[in-house]
C-alpha cells in the first residue's frame, strides 16, 4: 500500500512503516525522526524531506527526489539513508540558433562516473560519442563536452553546462552532501579570466544571504564568500535560458531572507585577484533551506516582490534585455558593494545603467544599481543602450513596485521627448547605430512635489536646451 505524507499528517511513518510499504511525500515538509523502514520512499516535486541527526531511513527499492520545470524537491540529510538515493533534476532543452537554450546545473547527488550517468540518461543530447555535459574550463576559457566513455567523477560544488533532448529529467544517483563543500574559485585563464561556474551541491535549496555572507576566515577576521568575488561583480549569476539575454543576478539589493536557490542548481561566480587565492569557496549545511521556487530559467522574482525596485526591459523584433534598478536604505547614490552589479558580459543589443555619482575606476556598465531609499523623489540615472540603426527598440516598465505617488521618466535628448514609463512604453527607431550613454536618461521623481526647480531642472535635463519649457509643460499636474 501507499502511504501519503502531507506535513507530518496521521500518516506519519516514524518508526511505523514495514519493510512492505512505499511512501509518497506529496507536499509539506515531513521530517523523519526515527528510524524508519520502508520498501521505497518518492518526494514529489515541490515537497521536501528532513531525515533528523542519529536518524537512518532504509529502503529497500531506494528513495527518489523529483523535479519538474517549474519546481523541485528538498532533502535536508542530518541522519543518514541506506539504500540508493535517486534525484530526478529537470534540465532545459537545447534549442536552435546561435542564442540556443542549454542548462547551467550542478550534481544534486555526487560520486558518480559519468559514463554511468551518459548511460542512465540518454537524453542527455549527444551525437553517439559527445555529450553537451561539462564544467566551464579555467584553463581553455571555455565549456568541456564530456565523452559517453568518460570516467570522470561528477563532484560536489562544480556547476555544468547541460541540455536535454526532451526538455525531461536527468536521474542523479549518488550521495547526498550533508558536510561542508569548498570550491577554490580563481581569477585566470585565456578568456573569461573571473568567472568560475560553481553549484549548490546539496539535495536541498541553498539560501542566497547565508551563502552570501558566510565567514570562509577561521581568524577573527571577517571574509565572506561575497568577498571573494570581484568588486563590481559581487554575485551570483543564474542563466535564464537565453545566451543573449540578461541573466539572473543576486546579490545582497534583491533577494530576502527567504531567497533560495534550487537544489542541482549551477551558476556564476567571479573571482577577485586579492581575496580569492587566500581563501575557497564554502557551501556549509547551515545554508540548507527547504522551499518551492524553480531555477533561474523561469524568470520568478524569488524576492516575492517584498523590495522596492523596478525593471526596465528594452526589446526588438529578435532580441530582448533588462536592467534593475532597486532602492535600499544601505545604499547610495555611488558604488555599493554586494547591492550593484555589473553585465555578465556585452552582448550586440543590450540595455544598462550607470551609477549615478560616477567616478573613474568604478563599474560602468551595471545589469543591477541600487540606490538609497532617500532618493525615491529625485534622481536622474544615466541610461546605455547597443542597438543596430534602422530596428525598432521598445522600452518597457515590465516590473515595478516603487510607492504610488512615484513616476518613472525616460528623457530621449535626441528626439526630445519625455515619456512616463508608468503609464506608457517609449517605441523609437534608431537613424544610427547607438552604442554607450549620453542619450538616455531614466528620471525617479515624486509626483506629488507641486512644482519643479529650476535648478532640479537644469540638474536633471543637462542636454535638452530649449525643450525645458516642453518638458516641464509635461510634468506638472
Amino acid at each position: 500500500r501507499q502511504m501519503c505524507i502531507r506535513d507530518r499528517s496521521p500518516s506519519d511513518p516514524n518508526g511505523v512503516a514495514t519493510a512492505s510499504e512505499d511512501i509518497i511525500i506529496a507536499s509539506g515538509n515531513a521530517t523523519i525522526n526515527s528510524n524508519t523502514t520502508c520498501n521505497s520512499l518518492t518526494v514529489n516535486a515541490g515537497a521536501g524531506l528532513t531525515i533528523d541527526s542519529a536518524r537512518t531511513l532504509t529502503v529497500s527499492n531506494g528513495l527518489t527526489l523529483e523535479s519538474s520545470s517549474i519546481t523541485y524537491s528538498s532533502l535536508i540529510l542530518n541522519g543518514s539513508v541506506t539504500g540508493t538515493i535517486n534525484y530526478e533534476r529537470h534540465v532545459n532543452i537545447n534549442g536552435s540558433g546561435e542564442t540556443g537554450s542549454n542548462d547551467l546545473i550542478s550534481a544534486p547527488l555526487t560520486g558518480q562516473e559519468f559514463d554511468d550517468f551518459a548511460l542512465a540518461n540518454p537524453n542527455i543530447l549527444n551525437n553517439g560519442t559527445l555529450y553537451l555535459f561539462g564544467p566551464f574550463d579555467k584553463v581553455s576559457g571555455d565549456y568541456l563536452t564530456y565523452a559517453g566513455s568518460a570516467t570522470t567523477t561528477l563532484d560536489a560544488g562544480i556547476g555544468y553546462r547541460a541540455a536535454s533532448s526532451d526538455n525531461g529529467t536527468f536521474t542523479f544517483t549518488g550521495s547526498a552532501n550533508n558536510g561542508t563543500i569548498t570550491n577554490n574559485i580563481t581569477n585566470s585563464g585565456p578568456t573569461e579570466a573571473e568567472w568560475n561556474l560553481v553549484g549548490n551541491p546539496y539535495p536541498s535549496y541553498l539560501n542566497v544571504q547565508a551563502f552570501l555572507n558566510h565567514d570562509v576566515d577561521d581568524t577573527a577576521a571577517v571574509v565572506t564568500n561575497l568577498q571573494l568575488f570581484n568588486s563590481g561583480t559581487a554575485a551570483i549569476y543564474g542563466y535564464d535560458g537565453n545566451a543573449t539575454d540578461d541573466w539572473t543576478i543576486y546579490n545582497l539589493a534583491n533577494t530576502t531572507a527567504s531567497t533560495v536557490i534550487a537544489p542541482g542548481q549551477g551558476f556564476f561566480v567571479s573571482a577577485d585577484a586579492t581575496n580569492a587565492p587566500l581563501h575557497d569557496l564554502e557551501f556549509t549545511p547551515a545554508m540548507r533551506s527547504t522551499g518551492t521556487n524553480d531555477d533561474f530559467i523561469s524568470g520568478r522574482n524569488a524576492a516575492g516582490g517584498t523590495l522596492t525596485f523596478f525593471t526596465l526591459n528594452a526589446s526588438t523584433t529578435n532580441d530582448s534585455y533588462e536592467t534593475q534598478v532597486y532602492f535600499n536604505d544601505l545604499a547610495s547614490l555611488g558604488f555599493n558593494f554586494g547591492f550593484d552589479a555589473e553585465l555578465f558580459n556585452n552582448p550586440p543589443f543590450v540595455i544598462y545603467t550607470e551609477l549615478v555619482d560616477f567616478v573613474a575606476g568604478n563599474p560602468e556598465q551595471l545589469a543591477l544599481q541600487t540606490i538609497g531609499m532617500v532618493d525615491l523623489a529625485d534622481t536622474t540615472i544615466s541610461l546605455g543602450l547597443s542597438a543596430n540603426q534602422g530596428e525598432q527598440v521598445t522600452f518597457t516598465l515590465t516590473e515595478n513596485t516603487l510607492p504610488a505617488t512615484t513616476e518613472v521618466f525616460l528623457d530621449d535628448t535626441v528626439a526630445m521627448t519625455t515619456t512616463l514609463l508608468s503609464t506608457t512604453d517609449y517605441v523609437f527607431t534608431p537613424s544610427t547605430n547607438l552604442t554607450g550613454t549620453g542619450r538616455f536618461f531614466l528620471r525617479i521623481y515624486d509626483a506629488t512635489l507641486s512644482t519643479i526647480e529650476s535648478t532640479l531642472l537644469l540638474k536633471t535635463l543637462p542636454s535638452f536646451g530649449t525643450m525645458a519649457i516642453k518638458i516641464l509643460s509635461t510634468l506638472l499636474y
